[in-house]
């Protein structure tokens, strides 16, 4: 796309690094961080980055739409823009990219463990881009236009504490603030064995999860269907054990009313 060429025809994505893509021979090559294999493949080079049979992304076009946003070569005459001119905030900026979805490959090998692929992801992407900076000697700013109502956004999350010690370092992060601002999905409650918490997660066979951060003590949870009519129960899930500072999620579909209780 020619946003993303600079005044001489020059590509300014310097990277692509596709961290949830399993590296397979002929598609880029592995990602190395801090001198260590991650997952992931690496396209660094325009040859590279410019072939659609190494490099193709057919899931959404999000991520190209608010890169250009931030940082768009100016395009002249474009029809509907007042003055006809076009370009991003910051368009002499670098670019690297990457896509965070981990595929069918890297999704079995994390299965049954604690690891959220997705986080892992991100967190790797990150750090790719922060030793890059290093290398050529700029400033870092690293925006994510994606977001989740999971999770208790407070910074003290896992994954919160990891952007934190990022900027800490002396990188800057802007982080989409999401379309949930009209919606009833957070409850702040002191619960113990006595008080428990219920909590509607979902109507007919939508998927509902529950995601919690606690600060003193581990907790149990269980997810069941409720009937509101019959006020009875119609299915159940097993019990699952959460240790602090790890995001679980479970769930269970069927038509009916989806809750979710925590003990």
């Amino acid at each position: 796309h020619p946003v993303y060429k600079d005044e001489n025809g020059n590509l300014r994505i310097k990277a692509v690094y596709m961290s949830g893509m399993t590296y397979t021979e002929g598609r880029g090559k592995k990602a190395v961080v801090d001198g260590k294999e991650v997952d992931g493949s690496l396209f660094d080079t325009p040859e590279m980055i410019l072939d659609t049979l190494q490099l193709k992304q057919t899931n959404t076009f999000h991520g190209t739409h608010v890169a250009g946003c931030a940082a768009a070569s100016p395009i002249a005459n474009v029809k509907g823009i007042a003055g006809g001119n076009l370009a991003g905030i910051a368009p002499k900026a670098e670019l690297i990219m990457s896509e965070t979805y981990g595929d069918e490959q890297q999704k079995k090998k994390y299965e049954g463990s604690t690891t959220d692929v997705e986080v892992l992801n991100v967190i790797n992407a990150m750090n790719y881009m922060e030793e890059y900076a290093k290398k050529a000697g700029k400033p870092l700013i690293v925006t994510m236009s994606m977001n989740t109502a999971a999770g208790p956004h407070d910074v003290t999350s896992a994954e919160s504490l990891a952007y934190k010690y990022f900027c800490d370092r002396g990188n800057i992060m802007t982080i989409a603030s999401g379309n949930e601002g009209s919606e009833k999905c957070h409850v702040h409650k002191t619960i113990d064995a006595d008080h428990p918490l219920k909590v509607l997660l979902g109507r007919d066979n939508e998927f509902g999860f529950i995601n919690y951060m606690l600060t003193d003590k581990p907790t149990k949870i269980r997810f069941f269907l409720y009937d509101i009519a019959k006020k009875t129960e119609v299915a159940t899930t097993n019990t699952y054990e959460l240790v602090n500072g790890i995001n679980s999620q479970a769930a269970i579909s069927k038509e009916g009313e989806e809750a979710g209780e925590n003990r």
